[in-house]
Parts: structure tokens; C-alpha cells; sequence
């Protein structure tokens, strides 16, 4: 059994060789397919309100990955092996509240990287190997309310690089190789 249902949720481990438009919640653990193929069914299921794609061996997040999920709300990205994002990855998620990253191998954030993600509440980046934050990593993210960048490897954030951060009610930055000049 590749797939299980859940109430409305369907639970899929292995393979991913289907594509169905209609699904709402999808969780998908373990997949062993390539990010390429996986993201191309991802882009067939329009009406997508939740997305896991967690212990999938993914490596990047392409550019227009989730173009035809506009209605997206909660994306977990979680323990892979992600090491880049592109200005693009994410740029159609304008209704997305929730994006955890955490467990990956994200060196940088570039700048921009957010900027579509209007609705942004919670953003996790722990656990990465993040050394750099440029000054537009967090860029028009004034909705954003909680941002976990702990256990990283970050050694100096620059002045204004939380100023469009209106919002923001938490910010987690213990475990990195801060210095304080």
C-alpha cells in the first residue's frame, strides 16, 4: 500500500506515480522519487491546503515549484536535504501562513528568497548550516510573527535586516556562532 486515507488526508510513503487534482491535505514521507518528479505532481493538485514533503531526500527547491498551488496555507519542508532556494521557489504561496525548513542544509538565505509570502506567520529555519543572512532575506514579510533561525551557523546579522518585520512576536536565534560587536 503506497497510500492511505485519513479522514480527507491521504498518507503516502514510497513511490509517488499518481496525481490527483483533488486533494487537499497531502502528506508524503520518505519518498524516494526525484524532487523534479515529485514537484511536477505537486503542481498538478491545485486545491493543495497542506503539503508535508519531510525525509524525501530533497535537495532543492526549484524556481515556480508550487506555481499552481496558490491556495497553499501550510508547507512543511522539513529533514531533507535541501541546500538551495531561489528567489522564485516560492512565489505564487501568497495565501501560505506556515513554511518550516528546519532540518536541511541551507548555507544562505538570498536575498528576496520570502518576498511573495505576504501571508507568512511562522517561518522555521533551525538546524540548517545558515552562515549568512543578506539584508533582504526577510523582505516584505510584515505579517510574519514567529522566526526560528536557532542551531545555525550564523556569525553576525546586519542592523536593519528585521525592519520589514512589523509583526514579529518571536525570534529564536540560540545555537549559532553569533558575534556581538
Amino acid at each position: 500500500k503506497l497510500c492511505t486515507c485519513v479522514g480527507q488526508i491521504v498518507v503516502c510513503q514510497g513511490n509517488l506515480n499518481f496525481a490527483i487534482n483533488f486533494v487537499k491535505d497531502l502528506i508524503l514521507n520518505s519518498a524516494n522519487d526525484s524532487t523534479s518528479k515529485i514537484i511536477t505532481h505537486i503542481k498538478k493538485m491545485n486545491l493543495l491546503l497542506s503539503l508535508e514533503i519531510s525525509h524525501s531526500l530533497l535537495t532543492s527547491i526549484p524556481s515556480n515549484a508550487f506555481l499552481n498551488n496558490k491556495h497553499l496555507i501550510s508547507l512543511n519542508l522539513s529533514n531533507n536535504l535541501i541546500a538551495t532556494i531561489f528567489q522564485q521557489s516560492f512565489n505564487s504561496l501568497t495565501s501560505l501562513t506556515f513554511l518550516n525548513l528546519c532540518n536541511n542544509n541551507l548555507q544562505a538565505l538570498p536575498a528576496l528568497s520570502f518576498q511573495y509570502l505576504k501571508s507568512l506567520r511562522y517561518l522555521c529555519l533551525c538546524n540548517n548550516l545558515i552562515k549568512t543572512l543578506f539584508r533582504k532575506s526577510f523582505f516584505q514579510l510584515s505579517a510574519l510573527e514567529f522566526l526560528d533561525l536557532s542551531r545555525n551557523q550564523i556569525q553576525s546579522i546586519v542592523n536593519d535586516i528585521f525592519d520589514d518585520l512589523f509583526e514579529l512576536k518571536e525570534l529564536n536565534i540560540k545555537v549559532n556562532d553569533l558575534y556581538i560587536k
